[in-house]
């Protein structure tokens, strides 16, 4: 991904103006704004290696920008996966860089935050043929599973535990039952589904069967 750069309140190229003074003290300088200065992107805020793999508004290949007649950093792109990058108004990079931060990582970050993901959870004491528990899809987009897994604190002894995800309390997620063998406290991680989106609005349901001695049952469903 490309991030966008430039074209912001703090998209300037400046120099120190004259002085403002109160009460024969110097207490500022004004903004003198520069047109036409290119600038150039780096990785480093000293040494380091130039970004010349920029792209400018329009899309086109460039190896910097200029600062327009208002002295204003235009938009242009970043290379791939570079989210911050140090600015410095001259060719070669001499004068002082200073550091760009794409306005758009707020944007990655609210959709890495969005597909993080939370886990479902399904617990019983003991196994039963059916459930009436429910866990519905109320985030208001489609959810996708990413894995299932089951355990148990008592282990099966004279037959596996078998585990059905049910979509809507009719279609299975697996083709076959997600099992926990005999002697064993737990499945392994199922990642294949014959079915894996859950709509906004739809819900999920476990069945579980098998050896009754086997309790203390838990269902982790992964969905992002």
């Amino acid at each position: 991904m490309r991030h966008w750069f430039g074209r912001s309140h703090a998209g300037w190229v400046m120099q120190e103006g004259e002085e403002v003074t109160e009460s024969g003290e110097v207490v500022g300088y004004t903004p003198l704004l520069l047109p036409g200065v290119t600038v150039t992107m780096w990785d480093a805020q000293t040494g380091g290696s130039q970004y010349t793999d920029l792209l400018d508004a329009d899309g086109a290949a460039v190896t910097s920008v200029e600062s327009d007649e208002h002295g204003t950093i235009p938009r242009f792109r970043g290379p791939d996966g570079v989210a911050y990058l140090w600015a410095s108004a001259s060719a070669d990079g001499t004068e002082p860089r200073y550091i760009m931060a794409s306005p758009t990582i707020s944007d990655e970050v609210a959709t890495l935050q969005e597909r993080a993901g939370d886990t479902w959870r399904f617990s019983a004491p003991e196994v039963a043929t059916g459930s009436a528990h429910r866990a519905y899809n109320m985030t208001g987009r489609a959810l996708e599973v990413q894995w299932i897994h089951a355990s148990a604190g008592v282990a099966p002894a004279s037959e596996a535990v078998e585990v059905d995800v049910l979509l809507n309390g009719v279609t299975s997620l697996t083709s076959s039952p997600i099992s926990i063998a005999t002697g064993a406290n737990t499945s392994s991680k199922t990642t294949s589904f014959d079915t894996s989106e859950i709509a906004d609005g739809e819900y999920l349901t476990v069945e579980v069967t098998g050896d009754a001695d086997a309790a203390a049952l838990t269902v982790e469903i992964r969905v992002a």
